[in-house]
């Protein structure tokens, strides 16, 4: 029920941080039944590259979701990213 999407990419000293913000219905309860893979997948795709991966509240309204890739972590990322062609 979003009606507006904030993508950001900024790297600094560490690495990269990817942040996606919307202003919908927030994230799902820890307590609602799971019945969808995106949040799982992008959880286990952070996690096979090294990635740091944070789903909250965002501070307004909606849900902020967050990826950080520490920079010893971005040559084996980019790789990987790469070799499956997204």
């Amino acid at each position: 029920q979003a009606t507006r999407l904030d993508i950001g990419l900024v790297s600094d000293d560490s690495g990269l941080i990817l942040t996606v913000a919307d202003n919908g219905r927030g994230p799902p309860s820890p307590h609602a039944p799971q019945s969808g893979m995106g949040l799982r997948i992008m959880a286990h795709r952070s996690e096979l590259i090294g990635a740091e991966f944070s789903i909250e509240a965002a501070p307004e309204a909606g849900t902020l979701m967050r990826c950080r890739v520490p920079l010893a972590q971005l040559p084996a990322a980019v790789t990987l990213v790469g070799d499956r062609g997204l």
